[in-house]
C-alpha cells in the first residue's frame, strides 16, 4: 500500500500484510518452505503425546517440545497469530445465517467459521462456503491480502473464487473477520471489488454483512477463544453490518429487548435515548445523556469544558475527582 507521512509528505509503499518489514520477510521465505516440511512433521508427531507437539509461528514448522522447544523460544508470534471465535458465536452466526435463509457464504479472514459451516451444518441446511484469508497454513482456501485484493496464487486463486461465484445460487453473504486496527479505508475498497464480482458472476439475491457505509453497530458481543483478552467477563467486540438489525436476533441467554424506536433488538441495559433517537450504550452500564454536546456517554465519565464545548471529549472519574487533560 501507498502510504504518505504527515509531516514530510514523503510517499513510500509499504506492506500490507504485516506490520513490520521483518515479519514480511519472514512469511515470504517460510511459506515455501512450510508447505515441504509439513507433511514429515505431521506424521512425525502423530507418533508423539499430544502435550510433546508444538508449532513456531515465526518458522511455520511443527516440532517435539521435548527436541526443539529451545530453538524457537526467541521467535515471534505475533505476525502469525490466528484468533478464533468461540462456539457459541459460531452457533449464533449460522443461526442468523439459517433465519436469513442464505445459501452461499464467503468468509474473508474467518477461517474457523469456514471450518465450522463446512462441517458441522451438514445436519442443518445446505450451504456453499468459500476462504479467502493471507495464512498460508491453511489448506482449503485461497491466499488473499484483504487490504489490497491480492490473490498471492493469481491464476488459481482467480479461478477458484470465480468458480465458486458462479455456483452461488440464492441468497448469498460476505462475512468479514478482519485483525484488530485493521486500516477500513483499503479494506473496504477490497471488499467492495467482491461484492462487485460476487453480484455480477453469482446468481440470487446477495446481502452485505460488511460495508460502508456501516449504518448499524448491533449489541451483540462477539467471543473469541485463544485470545489474551478472552477471559474478560465482557467482550468489547461488536457485529457491524447493513443488514435490517430487526432481521437478526440476539444469542440465546442473552437479557434483550426490541426497541419499537430503532426496530432492532437490544440489550435491556441499553435503554433508548429519546433525545439522540437512538439506543446508544455499547459496553458496560447504561450510557447518560450529556447536554453540553448533545450526545450520550458513559457514566464513568464527565463532560469536559477545557477540551472543548461541542466536541464531546470525557474524562474519566477517577476516585471521585475529575481527571483534567495535562
Amino acid at each position: 500500500l501507498l502510504f504518505e507521512e504527515k509531516t514530510t509528505k514523503i510517499h513510500t509503499y509499504r506492506c500490507a500484510g504485516f506490520r513490520t518489514a521483518r515479519a514480511c520477510r519472514k512469511d515470504a521465505e517460510a511459506c515455501t518452505s512450510y508447505r515441504l516440511k509439513r507433511m514429515t512433521s505431521a506424521l512425525h508427531l502423530c507418533t508423539l503425546p499430544q502435550g510433546d507437539r508444538c508449532y513456531c509461528h515465526t518458522c511455520n514448522l511443527l516440532f517435539a517440545r521435548s527436541v526443539g522447544l529451545k530453538d524457537h523460544l526467541g521467535h515471534n508470534f505475533v505476525s502469525g497469530l490466528q484468533i478464533f471465535f468461540s462456539l457459541d458465536w459460531l452457533n449464533f452466526l449460522v443461526a442468523v445465517f439459517h433465519d436469513l435463509g442464505v445459501r452461499n457464504v464467503l468468509c474473508v479472514g474467518a477461517p474457523r467459521l469456514f471450518d465450522f459451516l463446512r462441517i458441522h451444518t451438514e445436519d442443518k441446511y445446505d450451504v456453499t462456503t468459500f476462504l479467502l484469508d493471507i495464512d498460508a497454513r491453511l489448506v482449503f482456501f485461497a491466499q488473499f491480502n484483504m487490504l489490497n485484493g491480492h490473490f498471492f496464487e493469481e491464476d488459481t486463486g482467480c479461478a477458484a473464487i470465480s468458480t465458486f461465484f458462479e455456483a452461488c445460487n440464492g441468497r448469498s453473504i460476505i462475512f468479514c473477520d478482519p485483525p484488530f486496527s485493521v486500516m477500513l479505508q483499503p479494506l473496504m475498497v477490497a471488499l467492495t471489488s467482491l461484492m462487485e464480482s460476487m453480484k455480477k458472476n453469482g446468481t440470487g439475491e446477495f446481502l452485505r454483512y460488511f460495508k460502508l457505509p456501516i449504518r448499524h453497530v448491533l449489541p451483540f458481543q462477539v467471543t473469541y477463544e485463544r485470545h489474551c483478552h478472552s477471559n474478560r467477563r465482557v467482550s468489547i467486540v461488536r457485529l457491524f453490518t447493513d443488514l435490517p438489525p430487526k432481521d437478526i436476533r440476539p444469542p440465546p441467554g442473552l437479557e434483550s429487548q426490541f426497541c419499537e424506536d430503532c426496530q432492532r433488538y437490544s440489550s435491556v441495559d441499553n435503554p433508548h435515548c429519546d433525545i439522540c433517537k437512538a439506543c446508544t450504550t455499547l459496553h458496560g452500564p447504561p450510557y447518560v445523556h450529556c447536554n453540553a454536546c448533545s450526545r450520550c456517554r458513559p457514566p464513568g465519565r464527565v463532560h469536559c469544558n477545557t477540551c472543548g464545548r461541542y466536541t464531546g471529549f470525557f474524562h474519566a472519574l477517577l476516585y471521585g475527582r475529575r481527571q483534567t487533560p495535562q
